[in-house]
């Protein structure tokens, strides 16, 4: 072997070697930090330094959560609310994404439109739509109302911004192709 090609396996040895390093390290830290956290959370809930009405200890949770699912009719309710709120929650996501994306399809296409409605929607964005959740309370009531609305304000923001801006500074080409078909 000359030294070159010595000198190249010493270098390719510590890239390989440095890359092993990282991958233990990212899953040691992925994993040790949440367990880390875990664990601090089930010392701090019993020792009483934070309440465990409202933080109980994970091995509480974990034990009521086997518990729940070992009972029938627990099991059964839990999964008839789930499939009830997950079904609100897609339906309610798919007829306000469409309504999203018409709207920054429109915003694009028809500067009135984006004159008359971007105000208020730039203004608006930011706005952590969480903040808004006392306010649809008290307008739509604590029932499902509140969250469809919830979820109607963050999923309209957001596809109508991602699609007026995709539309916004999409390649030329590509709406020449579109408006030609």
């Amino acid at each position: 072997m000359t030294f070159e090609t010595t000198a190249m396996h010493a270098i390719v040895a510590k890239i390989h070697a440095r890359q092993r390093r990282q991958a233990v390290m990212r899953v040691v830290l992925g994993l040790g930090l949440p367990l880390a956290l875990f664990a601090l959370w089930e010392i701090l809930a019993r020792t009483g330094v934070i309440d465990q009405r409202f933080f109980p200890p994970p091995s509480r949770i974990v034990a009521t959560t086997i518990e729940t699912l070992g009972n029938a009719n627990d099991r059964g309710q839990l999964f008839s609310d789930l499939v009830s709120t997950l079904s609100l929650l897609s339906n309610s996501f798919v007829l306000v994404a469409m309504i999203g994306i018409l709207a920054g399809v429109l915003m694009r296409r028809y500067t009135p439109i984006r004159f008359a409605l971007g105000p208020m929607i730039y203004a608006t964005f930011p706005t952590p739509k969480i903040a808004i959740f006392p306010l649809l309370i008290v307008i739509f009531g604590i029932g499902n109302g509140s969250k469809m609305a919830l979820v109607t304000l963050g999923v309209f923001f957001m596809t109508c911004m991602s699609t007026l801006s995709g539309v916004l500074y999409a390649n030329p080409i590509y709406q020449d192709v579109a408006q030609a078909f």
